[in-house]
């Protein structure tokens, strides 16, 4: 359990990062529209879509969305395939090594679609007040793209990193009563998404299986339990192998969980875990009560909260005992 001094500590922690992350002027550049604040339906201008296939992904096929139509057909997608939809973060892009890693790793376990989700326009770096505000017409975009395929009802997977956690939350509000297949939430984020007056978080209704994969709680990542499942590694908060100052250490500690994610796609030992109670996240497991897998081939009937350990560098997995 999180001792009053350790608690503390991390908040501090968090003050400091929120301080990095946000510029002091960002008001100031709002009115100079260098940090956008986009409402309204959905334009190319600001969010745009790749699909790629094993047989063409190296070059991705733009799809363009907006008010809900889009030329996804025209792309050569296939609905008898599964499709993933991979969403980076704050101050990144879909160019990002972790998203283009994810949907390597995606093609190579099966003939499946990936779509890259680039939502940059809208969180540059030194504006994460803004960036947080256009979740909501990230959520649309991503809503009019799910339309576009007709509502799957099994075979798609959404996958957003960070601030890019949150985008599902908002699209599924637009696309309710329908509930997208499988999201899962890596290391969603924490500023400004808690507390009583905080924006829309990812939480469990939004999916028909929701699972959350936690590294840096209490810091950049959230510390709720989010989903029907939520995995805390190696205690949720620093990862083991995670130097230099404090701010690399969070800075490392958060992108672990999209690297523990696309390590699992393909592991041959995978990340195996044991149930626990909240208040018991930092403990360790018992080698007979491991028995739950994270990661990419979790089981979807899971449900509350797993811990597990991994190696301080790659390969993570650690296999069962």
């Amino acid at each position: 359990m999180f001792t009053a001094p350790a608690f503390a500590s991390v908040l501090f922690v968090f003050a400091v990062h929120l301080q990095r992350t946000v510029s002091e002027s960002e008001e100031i550049i709002v009115r100079g529209q260098k940090c956008p604040k986009v409402s309204g339906t959905c334009t190319g201008e600001w969010v745009s879509f790749q699909i790629y296939g094993r047989s063409y992904n190296d070059v991705g096929r733009p799809v363009h969305v907006a008010n809900e139509t889009s030329n996804i057909t025209a792309t050569g997608f296939n609905r008898d395939l599964a499709t993933a939809i991979l969403i980076h973060g704050f101050a990144d892009s879909s160019r990002s090594f972790l998203m283009v890693d994810m949907k390597n790793e995606l093609l190579r376990h099966s003939n499946m679609q990936v779509v890259l989700m680039d939502w940059s326009k809208l969180v540059p770096g030194g504006c994460y007040f803004t960036s947080v505000y256009n979740v909501q017409y990230a959520g649309r975009c991503l809503s009019d793209l799910i339309l576009s395929m007709d509502l799957p009802s099994s075979g798609l997977h959404v996958i957003g990193f960070s601030l890019g956690g949150h985008v599902p939350a908002l699209a599924a509000d637009f696309l309710a009563p329908y509930k997208i297949p499988r999201i899962t939430g890596l290391d969603p984020a924490l500023p400004l998404f808690w507390g009583y007056f905080s924006q829309r978080r990812l939480r469990k209704d939004d999916g028909v299986f929701v699972d959350v994969i936690h590294t840096n709680a209490f810091v950049e990542g959230h510390f709720l339990p989010l989903g029907h499942v939520d995995f805390f590694v190696n205690g949720g908060i620093i990862q083991p192998g995670c130097g230099g100052s404090l701010l690399d250490k969070i800075g490392c500690s958060h992108a672990r969980s999209p690297m523990y994610f696309n390590e699992s796609i393909n592991s041959e030992v995978g990340f195996w875990g044991c149930t626990a109670k909240y208040r018991n996240i930092e403990s360790s497991c018992k080698p007979e009560e491991i028995k739950w897998l994270m990661g990419y081939h979790v089981d979807n009937n899971l449900r509350g909260i797993v811990i597990l350990k991994t190696a301080s560098n790659p390969p993570f997995a650690l296999g069962k005992p």
